[in-house]
C-alpha cells in the first residue's frame, strides 16, 4: 500500500513538474543542482538525463548583467547562511544564446530530500517580453512628453511673439542674442536692426553710467525690476519697466540675462500729469481761504494751511487727533446724520453751523460741509474704514451781522408795534366819539361833519392797515388761519363794505357766482381783504358803467376746490408799461405830483403777497380806456361748516341791537389804564343796558373778578403793576372764570400779538382803534357762546358785590359846557399855549365832551413827571408812554413830544434828566392852559374845580 502511495506521489510530481512554467531548481549545500523542472532543464537546454549548471555556472551565462552575475554568484551563500529569502533580476544567455530577462526569487529549504539536509530553492520567471512591453511604453511615453515639449516650445514661441510684452535675451557681453518682436516695436526697429546690438546703445545717457555699473556686477543679484528711459529709433525717451532673471551655465557661471520688458511711457505721462495735479490741488488746498481737514473714520489725517491759521493748531498738532477730542460740536454734528452710517460711499451733503473751539479758547461760529469721499470694507473681517472731508468756513461776521439785522428787525418790529399803538389808540377815541356824538340828535350839519372826520379816520386806518401788513409779510410774521367760511356769504361782505362808494359814484355794482362749492376752509378775512383790494381799486378808477365781481368754485378730482375770482370794472385801463409794476409796494399806474386818483399804492401789493402765501397767484388783463379784470386763483379745502364769527362781524347790520336785546344786564369787566378810553367804553357799552366796571391795571382787574362774577372781561394789553397777558392767566385761575370770555384790547396789531394773547388763555382779539360794530359782534358771539356752555354747567356760580376797590369814574356828564368858537378860531394859539385846540374840538366834537377830559388828564397827570422821575426805569417807561397817549388824543400837543422823547429816552437805559425838564416844563405851561381854558369857557368853573 505504501509502495502504491510513494507511486502515485511520484507520478504526480513528475506530471507537475513537466507541465509548471516557472523554472525551479533545488541546489544543495554546495552548490549543485539536485532537481529542475522541465521549463528550467529546457531554458539552459539539458536534457532530461543531463546535469544541471551549478550555481557558479549559471553565474556565468549572466555575465550580460554584472549586478545580476553577482546577485547569482552571491545568493547561494547569502541565503544559506540568512536564511532570509532574496529576490531580484538578472540577465541570462538561454540555451540558444539569447539574453533573456528572468526574475529570481531564493529561499532556503531546511529539509531537501533525499538526504534531509538544508538546501536552496530558486523560483525563476523569465520576464522578458514583459521587459520589452514596458520598454515599448516607455519610448512612446518619451516620444509623447518630446512631442508636448516640443508643442510647449512652438507655443511659448507664439506668447512671446505675439505679447504685449517686450521680451529680450542680452548675452554677458550685453548684446542682444533674441527678443520678440513686440520689443523691438517698443523701440522702433526692426528685428534685423537690433539683433546683435550692444544693449547700452539702447540706454537714455542720463543712465548710462548708472546701468554700466549695475551691468558689471551680474553675477551678484539673480533678479530685479528696473525702470528706467531708453531710446526710441525717432530719438524720444521710452520708459521700459524690465524685470530680469539670469541664466547660468552648467558651472553656475553668468550665461546671458532674460529680461520682460513693458512700456510705461504713457503711464509715466499720466503720473507725471496726476503729479502735477495732486501739486496743483495741494495749492490750492492750502491757498484756498476755506479751511478743510481730511478723517479716517474720527480721527484727523490731514489739515490744510487755512485750517491751521484759523485755530492756531499746527499740523502736527492734529494729525492722528481724535475729532471728539480736537471739536466735539463737530463730531455731533457728523453722527446726527443717519446718512453716515450708510457702509457706501457719495456726498452726504451733510451741513452744519456750529460753533468751534480754537487753539487760544476763543469761539467762532463755522459752517461745516461734510462729505463722505471714500470707503473701505473687507467683509471677511467685517472691517469698515470711511474717509471723510470737512470744509469749514468761518462765518462769526456774517453771523454778527446777521444778529445785527436781527436786532434791526426787532427794533424795526417794535417801532412799528409802538407806532401802532400810539396811532390806534387816539383813533380809537375819534372813532369812538364819533359813534356817541351821532346818536345824540345832533342837526344835519353837525352829522356831515361828523361823516367827515368818520370818513377821513377811517381811511387813516385803513392807510395804517395797510402799512402794518405790508410790515408783517416782509417780516414773515403773516400767518394764516384756517377757518370754515362760507364763500357766498363772504362775496356778499365784500360787495357791502365797498356798496355805499360804489353807488355814490353812480355806478352798479353786479355779483356773478357760477355753481359751485359753497363751504370751504381757508383764511376768509384774508381773502375778503384781497377781494375788497381789487374792488376798491375798481371803484377808484372807474367813473362811469359798473364793477362785476365774478367767482368761480370748482371740485377738483382730488377733492379740494379750485377757486377763482374776478373784479371786472369799466374804468380808465392800464396800459402795458404799468401793469409790470402794478403789485409792487408804493408803486402807481399814475406816480404824477398831479396824479388824480390818491391813495398809497399798497392794496394790490399786500394782496399778491396774501395770495402767494396762501399758494395761489393773482394777475390783471387791461386795456387803456378800455377797462380791467384783477384775478386771483386759490386751491383751498372743502367745509361742512361756516365761522359764526365772520357772519357776526360784517353782516349783521343789528348787531348792536342784539347785543343790547340778548345780553342786558351782563356784567362787563373792562381793564384799560387810559381815563380817556375808559370814558369811551363807559360811554359805548353802558347805553346798551350792560353792567360796566372798569379797573386801571391788571391787578385790579384780579381783585375785581376775585370779589365780583363778570360775564365777560375786555383786557387792555399794556398796563401798570400787571399788563392784560399775566392778568388773564391769574384769572383764568379763578373759580368759575374757565369759560368766561376774555376779549383782548390792543394797539398792537401783530400777529405775534395775537398769538401771545390766545397763548395766555384770552378767548378772542380786537385791535385799537376799536371799531363799535366789531367790538360789539365779538362780544356778541362770545357771550351767546358762553349762555350754551352754562346751560351744561352743573356748578352755579356765586355772584357777590363787594365794596372795595370801587370802579374808576368820570366827571359828571351833566356839567355843562358852552364854547365861544368863534373867538377861539381867533386867538386861541395865544392864548391858549400847548393846545392845538382847534384841531382837538375838531375830533372831538362837542367842546363839553373835550372839556370833561381835560379835567380828567389835570387830575390823572399833574404830578406825573415826579412821578417819572422817582420810579424805576421800567415804571418810569410805562408811565412816559401812558402821559404820550392821553396828550396826543387831547392835543396837547407839547406835552405829548417831550413824552414821546423821555419815553424812548429811559426805553434805551439812558439818563432822562434833560427829557424830563423839558416835559415838566411843558406840562407846567400845559397845565396852566387847561385851567385858562376851563375857567373861561365854563359857566360854572367853581362847581368844576369842586368835582376835581
Amino acid at each position: 500500500m505504501a509502495r502504491a502511495n510513494a507511486s502515485t506521489n511520484s507520478t504526480l510530481l513528475r506530471l507537475l513538474s513537466d507541465n509548471i512554467v516557472e523554472m525551479v531548481q533545488f541546489f544543495d549545500g554546495r552548490g549543485r543542482c539536485t532537481y529542475a523542472t522541465a521549463s528550467a532543464r529546457t531554458f539552459f537546454g539539458v536534457s532530461p538525463e543531463g546535469a544541471m549548471p551549478s550555481i557558479a555556472e549559471q553565474a556565468m551565462r549572466a555575465a550580460v548583467d554584472r549586478a545580476g552575475s553577482e546577485s547569482l554568484r552571491n545568493v547561494h551563500a547569502s541565503v544559506m547562511s540568512s536564511g532570509e529569502p532574496v529576490e531580484f533580476e538578472c540577465q541570462v544567455h538561454d540555451a540558444q544564446g539569447s539574453v533573456r530577462h528572468l526574475q529570481v526569487q531564493a529561499k532556503r529549504v531546511k529539509s531537501m530530500p533525499p538526504a534531509g539536509f538544508p538546501g536552496l530553492m530558486l523560483v525563476l520567471r523569465d520576464i522578458t517580453e514583459q521587459k520589452r512591453a514596458d520598454q515599448i511604453k516607455a519610448d512612446l511615453a518619451e516620444e509623447r512628453l518630446r512631442h508636448a515639449r516640443f508643442e510647449s516650445e512652438q507655443r511659448t514661441g507664439v506668447l512671446l511673439r505675439q505679447s504685449f510684452a517686450g521680451f529680450v535675451e542680452i548675452d554677458r557681453d550685453g548684446r542682444l542674442v533674441d527678443f520678440n518682436d513686440r520689443f523691438a516695436e517698443m523701440l522702433g526697429y526692426r528685428r534685423e536692426e537690433l539683433l546683435g546690438t550692444h544693449f547700452m546703445r539702447l540706454v537714455a545717457s542720463a543712465f548710462a553710467k548708472e546701468v554700466s555699473e549695475h551691468w558689471s556686477r551680474l553675477g551678484e543679484v539673480d533678479n530685479g525690476v528696473q525702470e528706467r528711459p531708453y531710446l526710441h529709433k525717432n530719438g524720444s525717451v521710452v520708459w521700459l519697466l524690465a524685470a530680469r532673471t539670469l541664466i547660468r551655465d552648467e558651472e553656475g557661471k553668468p550665461r546671458s540675462v532674460f529680461a520682460v520688458m513693458f512700456d510705461r511711457t504713457e503711464v509715466r505721462s499720466l503720473e507725471e500729469q496726476l503729479r502735477q495735479e495732486r501739486h496743483q490741488l495741494n495749492q490750492i488746498v492750502h491757498t484756498t481761504g476755506i479751511s478743510i481737514l481730511v478723517l479716517e473714520e474720527d480721527r484727523i489725517r490731514f489739515v490744510n494751511r487755512a485750517f491751521t491759521e484759523l485755530f492756531g493748531f499746527k499740523p502736527t498738532d492734529c494729525h492722528g487727533m481724535r475729532l471728539q477730542t480736537m471739536f466735539p460740536a463737530l463730531r455731533g454734528a457728523l453722527l446726527s446724520s443717519a446718512s453716515v452710517n450708510r457702509p457706501v460711499d457719495g456726498d452726504l451733503g451733510v451741513c452744519e453751523e456750529v460753533k468751534l473751539r480754537r487753539k487760544d479758547g476763543s469761539e467762532i461760529w463755522t459752517r461745516c460741509s461734510i462729505n463722505l469721499v471714500d470707503h473701505k470694507a473687507d467683509h471677511e473681517t467685517e472691517d469698515s474704514r470711511r474717509r471723510f472731508v470737512v470744509s469749514i468756513e468761518d462765518i462769526t461776521a456774517r453771523k454778527r451781522t446777521e444778529q445785527a439785522l436781527q436786532e434791526i428787525s426787532r427794533a424795526k418790529s417794535e417801532f412799528l408795534a409802538n407806532m401802532s399803538h400810539e396811532f390806534r389808540t387816539p383813533m380809537n377815541a375819534v372813532l369812538g366819539h364819533v359813534y356817541l356824538l351821532k346818536k345824540a340828535g345832533l342837526g344835519a350839519a353837525e352829522l356831515a361833519h361828523l361823516d367827515r372826520i368818520n370818513t377821513a379816520a377811517g381811511h387813516l386806518q385803513e392807510l395804517l392797515g395797510d402799512v402794518l401788513d405790508l410790515s408783517r409779510i416782509e417780516a414773515g410774521e403773516l400767518q394764516l388761519e384756517r377757518t370754515d367760511f362760507s364763500l357766498d356769504a363772504l362775496l356778499r361782505q365784500a360787495a357791502d363794505l365797498v356798496r355805499e362808494r360804489v353807488e355814490s359814484k353812480g355806478l352798479a355794482l353786479r355779483l356773478e357766482r357760477s355753481e359751485g362749492p359753497d363751504l370751504l376752509q381757508g383764511d376768509p378775512l384774508r381773502l375778503r381783504q384781497s377781494i375788497v383790494n381789487f374792488l376798491g381799486n375798481a371803484v377808484k378808477f372807474t367813473e362811469q358803467g359798473e364793477i362785476v365781481l365774478r367767482a368761480e368754485s370748482r371740485a377738483l378730482p382730488s377733492g379740494p376746490v379750485a377757486l377763482r375770482i374776478e373784479v371786472v370794472d369799466t374804468g380808465v385801463g392800464i396800459d402795458e408799461a404799468s401793469r409790470a409794476a402794478l403789485f409792487e409796494p408804493f408803486r402807481q399806474a399814475d406816480a404824477s405830483t398831479t396824479r388824480r386818483y390818491g391813495g398809497s399804492g399798497l392794496g394790490l401789493a399786500i394782496t399778491r403777497r396774501l395770495i402767494d402765501a396762501m399758494g395761489g397767484s393773482t394777475g390783471v388783463v387791461s386795456r387803456l380806456h378800455r377797462g380791467s379784470t384783477f384775478w386771483l386763483t386759490v386751491t383751498l379745502e372743502r367745509s361742512e361748516k361756516v365761522s359764526l364769527l365772520l357772519e357776526t362781524e360784517v353782516s349783521a347790520d343789528d348787531v348792536e341791537q342784539q347785543l343790547g336785546d340778548r345780553h342786558s344786564g351782563k356784567r362787563v369787566l373792562v381793564a384799560e389804564d387810559d381815563s380817556v378810553s375808559q370814558g369811551l367804553m363807559q360811554a359805548i357799552l353802558s347805553p346798551l343796558g350792560l353792567d360796566v366796571e372798569l379797573v386801571s391795571n391788571g391787578e385790579a382787574a384780579c381783585k375785581r373778578a376775585a370779589a365780583r362774577a363778570f360775564d365777560l372781561v375786555l383786557m387792555d394789553v399794556q398796563m401798570p403793576e400787571l399788563n392784560g397777558l399775566q392778568a388773564t392767566r391769574i384769572i383764568r385761575e379763578l373759580p368759575g372764570y374757565v369759560s368766561v370770555p376774555i376779549i383782548a384790547l390792543t394797539a398792537n396789531a401783530f400777529e405775534q400779538d395775537r398769538n401771545n394773547c390766545m397763548a395766555a388763555g384770552m378767548s378772542d382779539f380786537v385791535s385799537k382803534p376799536v371799531d363799535p360794530k366789531i367790538l360789539f359782534a365779538r362780544m356778541l358771539a362770545a357771550l351767546d357762546n358762553c349762555a350754551e356752555l352754562r346751560q351744561t354747567d352743573a356748578t352755579p356760580r356765586v355772584v357777590e358785590r363787594t365794596p372795595e376797590t370801587p370802579p374808576v369814574s368820570v366827571p359828571a356828564s351833566d356839567v355843562k359846557i358852552e364854547a365861544r368858537v368863534g373867538k377861539l378860531e381867533a386867538d386861541a394859539p395865544e392864548r391858549y399855549p400847548g393846545i392845538a385846540l382847534q384841531q382837538a374840538l375838531s375830533n372831538w366834537g362837542a367842546p363839553g365832551i373835550y372839556a370833561k377830559y381835560l379835567d380828567v388828564f389835570l387830575v390823572t397827570y399833574r404830578e406825573v413827571v415826579a412821578q417819572i422821575q422817582s420810579a424805576d426805569p421800567k415804571n418810569g417807561y410805562a408811565l412816559a408812554h401812558k402821559l404820550k397817549g392821553g396828550a396826543g388824543q387831547l392835543g396837547l400837543v407839547e406835552v405829548a413830544a417831550c413824552a414821546a422823547r423821555a419815553e424812548a429816552v429811559l426805553r434805551a437805559g439812558d439818563d432822562p434828566e434833560n427829557e424830563l425838564a423839558h416835559l415838566a416844563a411843558a406840562m407846567r405851561v400845559t397845565c396852566a392852559s387847561i385851567e385858562s381854558f376851563l375857567a373861561e369857557y365854563l359857566q360854572d368853573p367853581a362847581g368844576l374845580a369842586a368835582s376835581r
